[in-house]
């Protein structure tokens, strides 16, 4: 067994360095032979997943997986530096503050049960990846990329220090909630069209929006650190679950919000749930987009489909 481990040592506020430290001890302790690969900033572990990966091609080579160590973010980027023509297993470790891929996989959330259960007595399963293109942006995600109030608030937990704060007392996820009802009064909805084909290749169906306060598009069921926009989503489905809220006031879409912790949300009005191979999505207004959590900046146009079984992931 060999072992590429990418480490964000930042993630959870700096949390993820005295992780490491734990992994690595753990390691050492089994005799399992590894190399640290540490991201220094934004876009490291895209060129580090790229790098291991082409090595990984030689037919030489002994490494087993790559193993990202970080929040969802640190995940994404290590996705998006694979080529998936021939991709190296990937394994994780979730360090983050929200870490909805971890959740919505069930993943252990004691490191030593993690470790134990990855590297000596884990399976491969081949996972969906979804895809986002725009004019400029094409990424591929793990959990969600959505527009509108999500991406919002993703951009307010990146900017804020209360983040810092709720993860020194191990209450990461409240950060979210904290900032999702600070934003709730701050959004401002569009209308738009929606065009989604449920198999991939098939017709286009199109349906106007009014007052559109978010979309998601998602392969894991949770986002924003536990909001269960898409109950039905799954992994290894071959379909993107897409969750659409419109609210002309903020006091119509607070239930909606805090009924999605509860996967109670789908019955309210203003939200419409699709599944899908495919999804096009133009509005008369920009707003802010994300994948995984990542901020891409102000659009009025999100393109999205699903990349099926394309990922072999040690569960």
């Amino acid at each position: 067994m060999y072992y590429h481990f990418i480490v964000n040592p930042n993630s959870r506020s700096g949390k993820g360095a005295s992780l490491w430290e734990q992994v690595k001890a753990w390691l050492s302790e089994k005799n399992i032979p590894f190399d640290a690969h540490l991201t220094d900033g934004p876009g490291d572990a895209i060129k580090l997943s790229s790098t291991i990966e082409k090595d990984y091609s030689d037919a030489s080579s002994d490494t087993d997986a790559v193993i990202a160590v970080g929040g969802d973010g640190t995940l994404n980027e290590v996705i998006n530096g694979l080529s998936l023509e021939n991709p190296i297993p990937l394994g994780y470790l979730p360090a983050g503050s929200g870490n909805d891929f971890a959740r919505s996989m069930n993943l252990p959330d004691d490191m030593t049960r993690e470790m134990d259960h990855l590297l000596l007595g884990a399976s491969l399963q081949k996972l969906d990846l979804g895809l986002l293109d725009t004019d400029d942006v094409s990424r591929r995600f793990a959990v969600s990329s959505g527009i509108g109030y999500d991406a919002a608030v993703c951009q307010a937990v990146g900017k804020s220090k209360a983040k810092t704060f709720f993860n020194r007392i191990h209450l990461g996820k409240l950060v979210y909630l904290w900032l999702g009802v600070q934003e709730i009064f701050r959004i401002k909805p569009t209308n738009g069209t929606l065009r989604i084909r449920e198999e991939e290749g098939g017709k286009w169906t199109e349906y106007p929006i009014r007052n559109l306060a978010f979309l998601s598009a998602h392969n894991q069921p949770y986002e924003g650190g536990g909001y269960a926009f898409a109950p039905k989503a799954s992994p290894s489905d071959g379909k993107l679950d897409l969750c659409v809220v419109t609210a002309d006031k903020p006091l119509k879409f607070l239930p909606i919000l805090l009924s999605s912790m509860r996967k109670a949300h789908l019955e309210k009005p203003g939200v419409y749930y699709y599944q899908c191979a495919e999804a096009e999505l133009t509005l008369d207004r920009s707003l802010p987009s994300h994948t995984d959590g990542e901020v891409l900046g102000l659009r009025k146009t999100m393109h999205w489909r699903c990349l099926p079984s394309c990922l072999p992931f040690v569960h």
